[in-house]
């Protein structure tokens, strides 16, 4: 039985790699087994492409290392066998793919949205948000540089694992916070649920905060951004009004100040893109790259463009902050991310922006690791008088009925209904504009949810229905690997309403 379980395919590592660039990262996977050893961990690395060993386990190998569905299959089977209580993506999507799932807000250009998150479900392959919000497992990926031609980056990540030792709470409650100035309202708010009322982190805005005004802030070993990003871009951007071309966060800033052992949260949009450095035109890495050289074990980030808002707070905002306040109370990365998925699903009804939001945020990062260690000394005791593994197997088999729960219990938006007329029609749209959003496009969405919620749906005779409210911007046109990439930024505002009353209101703006 093995409770920590890293998977690649042995093609993939070879072609990108070679094979001595294999037997350097097999090396340092050797430092990671014997340290998790002394951590209570048996950890193993399976090449989902070995005959031999796949044949052993009674799972089919994958033939086609680029095949996200077949790299899921045999993930599954993996959960079936062994049931690893850790599952490590080991290096860039271009040796464990991505699965590409569809994008429930197609009006803002993105195709797809490269997603973690199957990984962690138990269900079949699928590419649809809505039909893995059963999400059970514990899933990480130890990020290496996509297209890069030695394994450095990945092996260094792999030996800071290693290395790593927890520090006590207090070590991160020093916060730095890196805000669009549009946005700092509900950073603000973020933070002081985070770290609570009598918090001293400041939140530094962009503009003034730009460029390497920035880098001296980097040492605190908790980091929060909720700025611009882009496509292929090795930096993130400040905003003011209508201008958002400050730039407020370098690649080269973070390779040069963060601090090791930082745990970073970022709502940016293409925060945790693992983009080829070669596809850009200076060939900068990912700026999350640049965190894991400097030593950081963690970035929980979108793949692509995010949602959030700016006086209050909604989809990013709130998955974000989940993930950080149980890294606070004690959780190993894994769970602190498992955890705040099941909590953004239990809370949210589901219209396309939280579909979009649930998929595209993947941890980057050794899912086993425990950045903050107990500091009471009754609770210590307490601790010290169970036996871990078995108090994390109990853990596991909650955390995936509360998985399950969850999925089956959530309310998401179904199939499109008449477009609304009349009073629902107008208040909608005043509501709209009410919160800065043009009324371009008017749509209405029958609520459908799991079992559990259907049941109660029934029961209670509730009939609700999402009215959305959106609009886009012109066309924002780019070249990304020689192809032209037309996107938009959205802003929309989603209306819950029953009996034609608003219970509830949301409001997204792209990050």
């Amino acid at each position: 039985m093995s409770d920590k379980i890293l998977v690649a395919t042995k093609a993939a590592l070879v072609r990108k790699y070679r094979k001595d660039g294999l037997k350097k990262i097999k090396q340092a996977i050797r430092v990671l087994k014997v340290a998790d050893e002394k951590r209570g961990l048996r950890t193993v690395l399976i090449l989902l492409d070995d005959e031999v060993a796949m044949k052993r386990l009674r799972i089919r190998p994958v033939t086609d290392p680029q095949s996200a569905q077949q790299h899921k299959e045999a993930v599954d089977k993996i959960y079936e066998r062994l049931n690893p209580e850790y599952l490590v993506l080991l290096d860039a999507p271009d040796v464990v793919p991505h699965v590409s799932m569809i994008n429930p807000a197609r009006e803002d250009g993105d195709q797809d949205v490269p997603s973690d998150l199957p990984y962690a479900c138990d269900v079949p392959f699928n590419r649809d948000p809505q039909k893995n919000l059963s999400i059970t497992r514990v899933v990480g990926r130890i990020p290496g540089i996509k297209g890069a031609p030695t394994p450095t980056h990945l092996t260094n990540a792999i030996r800071a694992s290693a290395a790593f030792k927890g520090r006590p709470r207090s070590a991160y409650l020093a916060c730095f916070a890196l805000s669009a100035e549009v946005w700092e309202k509900s950073t603000a708010k973020n933070l002081k649920v985070i770290f609570g009322a009598d918090g001293k982190n400041k939140v530094h805005t962009s503009p003034p905060t730009v460029d390497s005004d920035a880098n001296r802030f980097l040492t605190p070993l908790m980091h929060f951004i909720n700025c611009h990003g882009g496509t292929l871009a090795p930096e993130f951007y400040g905003q003011r009004k209508k201008k958002d071309d400050y730039i407020a966060l370098t690649t080269e800033g973070v390779g040069n100040n963060a601090a090791a052992r930082a745990v970073i949260a970022a709502e940016c949009c293409y925060g945790a893109e693992l983009y080829d450095p070669t596809q850009q035109a200076n060939e900068r890495q990912p700026i999350a790259n640049s965190y894991f050289d400097r030593g950081a074990i963690a970035f929980f980030g979108s793949t692509n463009i995010a949602y959030g808002e700016a006086a209050t707070m909604s989809a990013a905002d709130y998955l974000t902050q989940y993930f950080l306040i149980n890294v606070l109370a004690g959780a190993s990365l894994g769970r602190a991310c498992l955890e705040a998925r099941h909590l953004f699903v239990n809370d949210k009804d589901f219209d396309r922006y939280c579909k979009k939001t649930i998929a595209q945020f993947v941890l980057l990062g050794d899912p086993s690791l425990h950045p903050c260690t107990e500091e009471d000394a009754a609770e210590r005791k307490l601790r010290d008088l169970t036996k871990e593994s078995t108090a994390r197997r109990i853990r596991r088999m909650e955390l995936a009925a509360l998985g399950k729960s969850a999925g089956e219990s959530a309310a998401f938006s179904g199939k499109e209904l008449r477009k609304p007329t009349g009073r629902l029609a107008k208040h909608a749209k005043s509501i709209a504009r009410q919160l800065g959003v043009r009324p371009q496009k008017i749509q209405s969405f029958d609520v459908s949810g799991g079992p559990l919620y259907r049941g109660a749906m029934t029961k209670q005779k509730f009939k609700p229905r999402m009215v959305v409210v959106s609009q886009r911007s012109r066309p924002i046109v780019t070249v990304v690997a020689g192809k032209k990439r037309i996107q938009h930024k959205v802003r929309a505002a989603v209306i819950h309403v029953h009996d034609g009353d608003v219970a509830r209101v949301a409001h997204y703006i792209s990050r």
